[in-house]
């Protein structure tokens, strides 16, 4: 469970068919609410690009809207594809 107000490491990895690590263009991270409204979108260029494939953003975890939040890292323009990775957390006050 993740605590309101706490700063969180959310992390997204991009891999090719074959399964090696791979740079995605344009990466895009946006965040959704419980009921699937977008909270925030984060733009490629505030997101940390760490190594080969592996994308960083620290995002301080809301107090509104209540309820889980879900990450979604894509790339609409990734080589072998468009591809999207979501991952949920619940939050507690």
């Amino acid at each position: 469970m993740t605590t309101v107000g706490n700063t969180v490491r959310i992390t997204g990895t991009f891999k090719d068919w074959d399964d090696n690590l791979s740079d995605a263009p344009d990466v895009k991270l946006i965040i959704y609410d419980g009921g699937r409204s977008v909270i925030e979108e984060i733009e490629p260029e505030d997101i940390d690009h760490v190594s080969t494939g592996t994308y960083r953003y620290h995002y301080i975890i809301p107090e509104s809207p209540p309820g889980r939040l879900t990450f979604e890292f894509s790339s609409p323009s990734a080589p072998d594809g468009p591809i999207v990775g979501r991952t949920e957390v619940d939050r507690q006050w």
